[in-house]
C-alpha cells in the first residue's frame, strides 16, 4: 500500500515525526531513541509505505516497542499540523521555481498523459480540509495491512522470527514472514541491525 492507493499516506508518514502519544510526547519518544541508540523513518512510496528501525541488535525488542508504541497510539497535536501544512504548502511554491522539479513534471505529463503521478497529490484546497485526525487514522491503520519483514543484522532466521513482534494487535493473521533475510557477518561480534518493515 502506496500514496498511489492512499494520498494520505505520504502526508501521514512526514507528520508522524511531530507525534507522540498519550503518555509520551514526542521529544520524548527522540530521547527514547538516542537513549537506546537507534533511529526510525516512515516513508510512502508510490506502491509500498516503509517503516524502518536500525541501531544495536542489542536494544532490538526495545526499539521495536518503541516504534510500534507510537505508530499503534499516535494521538493529533494541532499545532504541529498547522505548521506541517504551511511547510508543504511553501514546499511546493519553491518547486515550482525548481528547473529540476518542473522537469520531472513534464516528463512524467509525457509519459502518463495530464493524470500522472507527478501531480496526484493534494491541492492547497485540499490540504486546507484536511484534519490531523486524519492523517493519525492512515497512521494506525497501517497496523491492520500486511506487511513483509525484512531484517539485515547478526539473527538466524528462526531467532529473528522468534524475537519480533506482531504490528497487527487483536485476533487473526497477525502479520506474514515471507522469508526472514539476514546476513552473517565474517567478524565475531556483529552489534548492529536493521528491520524493514513493507505494507
Amino acid at each position: 500500500m502506496g500514496k498511489w492507493s492512499n494520498k494520505l499516506l505520504s502526508l501521514a508518514a512526514g507528520y508522524l515525526e511531530f507525534l507522540g502519544t498519550k503518555d509520551k510526547s514526542s521529544e520524548q519518544f527522540s530521547k527514547d531513541f538516542y537513549q537506546l541508540a537507534s533511529d526510525f523513518s516512515v516513508s510512502a512510496g508510490n506502491e509500498e509505505t516503509l517503516v524502518s528501525i536500525s541501531g544495536l541488535n542489542s536494544n532490538f525488542i526495545s526499539t521495536q516497542s518503541l516504534i510500534q508504541d507510537l505508530l499503534r497510539n499516535c494521538v493529533t497535536d494541532q499545532e504541529a499540523f498547522k505548521m506541517y501544512i504551511a511547510r508543504l504548502k511553501k514546499s511546493r511554491a519553491n518547486a515550482k521555481e525548481n528547473k529540476g522539479a518542473i522537469m520531472e513534471g513534464l516528463k512524467s505529463y509525457a509519459k502518463y498523459g495530464a493524470k500522472n503521478p507527478f501531480n496526484n497529490v493534494f491541492t492547497d484546497a485540499e490540504l486546507d480540509a484536511l484534519k490531523a485526525e486524519d492523517l493519525v487514522k492512515a497512521l494506525h491503520d497501517l497496523a491492520n495491512m500486511k506487511h513483509t519483514l525484512l531484517y539485515f543484522g547478526p539473527l538466524s532466521a528462526s531467532e529473528f522470527v522468534a524475537k519480533a513482534k506482531p504490528l497487527k494487535q487483536g485476533s487473526g493473521t497477525m502479520y506474514k514472514v515471507q522469508k526472514a533475510w539476514y546476513l552473517r557477518s565474517s567478524q565475531p561480534i556483529k552489534i548492529k541491525c536493521c528491520l524493514l518493515i513493507l505494507i
